[in-house]
């Protein structure tokens, strides 16, 4: 048993007559059965974390409005711009905005019906000269939520914007467009009559959608969801970390071949470059991102 187990790791992996001295792991036939397998299980486990219970195969989250305002303040700070102070009526409104969002099916910051995001603002009572919106979905932490804002230009500028005083969240889970998903509704405002700490005058200009500078009509606030500031969950098998792992033992394994390979090339003095080693090159650095973006987010 044990020397057929050898037998057939050797003929996989070590280059030798019987696999025309090359790992059979580096044929295509193989590296597509494997493409193939893995496919077969990315869906096989999207479909039971769909419909199995969440608490065992799912995915870890750990997102706290706490984190992320303490997150967003630090870049703040960087620039020499004052912290943002939490607001209930924000944290209100994105909670309605986050309501909202999964009730009506949509990622956008316009609703389908055309509500906007300035309507939750108004709705919890906020009565703004200076707001913005930004969202976020499928992260798995706080800090990479923010890490993914800062390097978006419009996102960027939200979250640097020095006529905002106030910052409010809500984090949210629940199913978008048929998938699970934590959804964070990040909302910036400043209110009528509220004077920034050292103010300085600056030039007006137009601000990028999904910022709004304007004076609204008061308007009673209206009743709105409770407010979620928080979404941790630790599933006893966590579907990305076991995505996550696949990915590394396949990537392990091509390495190894790969690295046995050359050692006999180099060792037998061969002279061996075609499409198949662009091949390999490319299915390797497919994998590493991959493994990359295996946790990734969206932000809008």
């Amino acid at each position: 048993m044990l020397g057929k187990l050898k037998k057939t790791l050797n003929h996989l992996f070590v280059p030798q007559e019987s696999n025309n001295f090359r790992g059979q792991y580096l044929h295509h036939d193989f590296l597509t059965t494997v493409i193939a397998v893995m496919l077969i299980v990315n869906v096989g486990l999207k479909l039971l974390v769909k419909n199995y219970d969440s608490n065992i195969l799912g995915v870890a989250f750990n997102i706290t409005a706490e984190e992320l305002l303490n997150a967003t303040n630090a870049e703040r700070l960087k620039y020499d711009l004052p912290p943002l102070q939490s607001n209930d009526l924000l944290m209100q409104a994105a909670s309605a905005k986050a309501n909202d969002v999964f009730t009506k099916n949509y990622w956008a910051h316009y609703a389908p019906d055309g509500t906007s995001p300035w309507f939750f603002f108004q709705q919890a009572g906020y009565q703004y000269v200076f707001a913005g919106e930004n969202l976020a979905k499928d992260f798995t932490d706080s800090q990479s939520v923010v890490n993914a804002w800062m390097n978006s230009p419009t996102h960027r500028d939200n979250i640097l914007k020095a006529d905002y005083q106030d910052i409010g969240f809500a984090i949210m889970e629940g199913t978008l467009q048929d998938q699970p998903t934590v959804l964070v509704v990040q909302l910036f405002g400043r209110q009528e009559g509220a004077v920034l700490a050292e103010e300085k005058p600056m030039a007006r200009y137009q601000e990028p959608v999904p910022a709004k500078t304007v004076k609204v009509a008061k308007a009673s606030p209206k009743p709105v969801v409770k407010t979620q500031t928080a979404v941790k969950k630790q599933p006893l098998i966590n579907i990305l970390s076991l995505q996550k792992e696949l990915l590394l033992v396949v990537l392990a394994g091509l390495i190894i071949v790969l690295s046995l390979d050359l050692y006999f090339v180099e060792k037998k003095k061969l002279f061996r470059l075609s499409g198949k080693s662009l091949a390999h090159l490319m299915f390797t650095l497919l994998l590493i991102l991959s493994i990359i973006t295996t946790s990734s987010g969206v932000i809008l």
